[in-house]
């Protein structure tokens, strides 16, 4: 059976140019072979990260980095940290350093961040550097309530990656992770905390009640970029479903070349 290619590519000219980039070379050659014009599409998971960057995140992610750089970029403090986590007995012996050039580090920070808040306090407090952040249970809603989606985004995040990865498996995986977002928007806002244990876990341990304004905003952000930037994803789901079993599809929706073969 005829082939549906697709080709995903990243933000660079070198890749998207329509004559001289790699997409044109090969749009070239395909229609030069005689094969089906193959579908064109923006990196996936570059997509995805530039969703959750265009949610704002600022009030509680600068606080967070600023800290954690200042305990990983002064060695000394770096190894007095690691040794008083271990006095103590922490969960965790170690907070990983941020770089903003990978998204799945930032959900990573953030996580061993609020686990270590307890630790990180009277460290920070010994060395005269407080973070009075951290005593406003407000902005500790926040971060826990940005833990738990980070998780969920990350976990999203390396669904989509791998060389077996298919352009069908990682179209099911985005459909489901849209309806989660939906889900766990809707649960929130019952201040359900059923997909959320970090904030579960925090709801125990404080009156404050959850920012539930804050949290609808950035649910609402999400799914507009998530639709918005997968939008051409949607446009060929027809041809994806196609891709993934043709024999499920309606002949006569088919592409002309390819219904006596499917029949």
């Amino acid at each position: 059976m005829e082939e549906i290619a697709c080709i995903t590519t990243g933000g660079g000219k070198n890749m998207r140019g329509i004559k001289k980039g790699l997409v044109g070379q090969i749009l070239k050659t395909v229609e030069t072979s005689g094969g089906s014009k193959p579908l064109a599409l923006q990196c996936i998971i570059h997509q995805q990260a530039l969703c959750g960057k265009n949610v704002d995140f600022s009030s509680v992610l600068e606080p967070v980095v600023s800290t954690v750089n200042f305990l990983r970029s002064h060695g000394l403090y770096h190894r007095q940290f690691r040794e008083f986590l271990k006095e103590i007995n922490a969960e965790f012996y170690d907070i990983p350093y941020h770089t903003s050039v990978r998204w799945l580090s930032c959900g990573k920070v953030v996580s061993r961040f609020f686990d270590l808040r307890s630790e990180i306090e009277p460290f920070l407090n010994e060395k005269e550097r407080p973070l009075i952040l951290l005593k406003d249970e407000k902005w500790v809603w926040k971060l826990a309530f940005l833990a738990d989606l980070m998780s969920h985004l990350n976990d999203f995040n390396l669904k989509i990656q791998g060389e077996t990865k298919l352009i069908n498996d990682v179209y099911t995986n985005l459909k489901a992770f849209r309806q989660k977002l939906i889900l766990f928007k809707a649960q929130l806002d019952k201040v359900n905390f059923t997909h959320f244990s970090r904030c579960d876990k925090y709801d125990k341990h404080t009156s404050t009640p959850f920012p539930s304004d804050f949290a609808k905003e950035v649910f609402s952000t999400l799914i507009h970029q998530f639709t918005e930037r997968f939008s051409d994803l949607d446009a060929f789901s027809f041809m994806i479903r196609v891709f993934e079993n043709p024999f499920r599809s309606n002949v006569e929706e088919l592409p002309a070349e390819l219904q006596l073969e499917v029949i």
